[in-house]
């Protein structure tokens, strides 16, 4: 009794730890509407995007939750290519087919919200045969047993097939509105700050092995006077490079005083050259004349 017990949790446990790693591959969509537009005419935009898309079809309505159902699907093509990896013949083509998903539309207070989920890859039947990744999963890696090829190229593989679905449904999103009616300006909140990292200062262990804590260490008060000294020496230092500076300066200005004064003398002396000196006239006597007799 005790043994069926424990095979029955163990059983119950796998399966809840298998349903909480693997999530069926879901994508949701917004479309910002403007807020003066009335739920009646996004409702009939709606209605009327469900019977226009090709390759759509719906399959229910809510008219009081304001909800809509339906189901599509698009073409698949594998076009992965990996240099250096080799696959069988004809890998790529075997998985040529569609990939079904169904959509679910909701006009709430300031959006539509558009969900798009059960993503089903369907391989159309050849002669080289067919690999089908069946129902698309949220989860990196490929499920087991689906591809046979190099692992590499099966989960590039899986990956774009999500990307694919990925840009189908966006671009059937667009679609889905108006441009009159969607609302371009959308308010981001700022992005919130960078927690803090708390620094832990790092204890040293061995501390009190170091070589300066077992020095004498210098009285307090003779620092202090060896302090005071060099600030002296300091101040004396910049009072004698002043007192040079000035001194300095000093006799710059007397320098230029002589040179200035000694030009001042040398032009008055080139003036006295230059000026005749005056001769003084004398009485002229009349019998300068005539010769002694």
């Amino acid at each position: 009794m005790r043994k069926t017990i424990s095979v029955l949790l163990l059983f119950c446990v796998w399966q809840l730890t298998a349903h909480a790693q693997v999530q069926p591959f879901v994508i949701y969509d917004t479309i910002p509407i403007k807020g003066s537009t009335p739920k009646f005419t996004l409702y009939k935009h709606m209605d009327d995007w469900y019977q226009s898309q090709r390759n759509m079809k719906q399959t229910g309505r809510a008219r009081k939750a304001w909800k809509m159902k339906g189901k599509a699907y698009f073409q698949y093509q594998n076009r992965v290519r990996i240099d250096g990896v080799f696959t069988s013949p004809h890998a790529a083509e075997k998985m040529k087919g569609t990939i079904t998903y169904s959509i679910e539309s909701q006009i709430q207070d300031s959006i539509i919200l558009v969900t798009y989920s059960t993503f089903i890859h369907e391989p159309v039947y050849s002669e080289y045969g067919n690999t089908s990744y069946g129902r698309l999963l949220d989860y990196p890696k490929s499920p087991p047993g689906k591809c046979m090829e190099v692992e590499e190229w099966c989960e590039a593989v899986w990956a774009d097939m999500k990307a694919v679905c990925r840009q189908e449904t966006h671009y059937r999103t667009t679609k889905m509105l108006p441009k009159r009616l969607v609302r371009t300006k959308i308010y981001k909140a700022p992005p919130a700050p960078a927690p803090e990292k708390e620094t832990v200062a790092k204890v040293d262990n061995y501390d009190h092995l170091k070589l300066e804590n077992y020095l004498l260490k210098e009285d307090p008060e003779v620092l202090k006077a060896e302090e005071r000294r060099k600030q002296q020496e300091e101040e004396s230092l910049v009072k004698a490079v002043a007192l040079e500076e000035k001194t300095a300066e000093k006799a710059k200005k007397e320098a230029e005083a002589e040179k200035v004064k000694a030009e001042k003398e040398e032009k008055k002396a080139d003036l006295a050259v230059a000026k005749p000196a005056k001769v003084k006239k004398t009485k002229k006597d009349p019998y300068d004349d005539y010769d002694d007799e």
